[in-house]
């Protein structure tokens, strides 16, 4: 966020990766709970359930799948495109914009 995300909004316009902020403030609480729960397995302090890892894991999973299915379009030329027309004119982007 603090390195690239600044580069695309040079280009994009202010806010075109606040989708991905959002996202990635959505799914960090649970994947720092997971983090944690691997750290104290390898300190020694915890031992490692499956059910527990799943259960940890499905806190935050789907939200990052999807994130990681949306990042997809981030790079995407016609994305971008519609990024930067809802930025100049509040609303999307006309079919002759679109890149091949």
């Amino acid at each position: 966020e603090d390195t690239i995300f600044p580069f695309h909004e040079s280009k994009f316009g202010t806010n075109a990766m606040e989708h991905n902020i959002e996202q990635h403030h959505a799914f960090q609480p649970g994947f720092d709970v997971f983090q944690a729960y691997i750290k104290d397995i390898l300190d020694g302090k915890a031992v490692y359930s499956g059910d527990l890892a799943i259960e940890k894991l499905d806190g935050f999973s789907e939200t990052l799948v999807t994130h990681l299915h949306d990042n997809i379009y981030t790079g995407d030329p016609n994305y971008q495109i519609e990024q930067v027309s809802r930025n100049l004119h509040g609303g999307g982007y006309e079919d002759s914009w679109k890149v091949d």
